[in-house]
């Protein structure tokens, strides 16, 4: 890693401690409806940050598609780059995601992650996936939309990946969950 993206990285780690100190000692005390609320300006604050700090210009097309109520009912769907997808799309729609159970260790940006409705699971367990896709589907349909990415993992190259896991996609159109494809590149 460059010294520059180290000290980045070490911005940002801060940024997150500053920024989610607060929310997350009171987030856990009020239900899922509203810290959703709670974390909302603090994500995107936090994202907006971390734009800043890796110098990133965002060029978003389509957003005068999506209409007031994006915020419950849908699945933002996602090609998966780099580990700064998730600040990117939160940045313009401060919803929750879909992440793996090893990213909850990651300081502040974990906690702040789950209590504001995104789910955390466990990709090595089979059952894990059919519990996931439930708490999915009840999450969208009765809390908040989310952020998911069909392929699973970022890419190393910046391709799609050859693998992806269409379930999720099945099971949101047969619930009557909206879909919305995001392309980054």
């Amino acid at each position: 890693m460059r010294f520059i993206d180290a000290v980045r990285v070490f911005l940002g780690f801060w940024l997150a401690a500053l920024i989610f100190t607060f929310p997350i000692l009171v987030g856990w005390l009020f239900p899922i409806q509203k810290r959703r609320l709670i974390f909302y300006t603090p994500w995107l604050l936090f994202s907006k940050g971390v734009c800043l700090i890796f110098r990133i210009k965002l060029d978003v097309e389509g957003l005068e598609n999506l209409k007031p109520g994006f915020e419950k009912n849908h699945l933002f769907i996602c090609n998966h780059q780099s580990a700064l997808d998730i600040p990117l799309l939160v940045s313009q729609y401060p919803i929750p995601f879909l992440t793996k159970k090893q990213n909850l260790i990651i300081p502040f940006l974990g906690l702040a992650g789950v209590l504001a409705g995104s789910i955390a699971f466990d990709r090595d367990k089979m059952g894990e996936r059919r519990r996931v896709l439930r708490e999915i589907v009840e999450r969208v349909k009765e809390h908040t939309s989310l952020y998911i990415f069909p392929e699973g993992t970022r890419s190393r190259n910046g391709e799609i990946q050859e693998r992806i896991y269409p379930a999720l996609l099945r099971i949101a159109w047969k619930s009557g969950i909206d879909v919305i494809p995001i392309a980054l590149h």
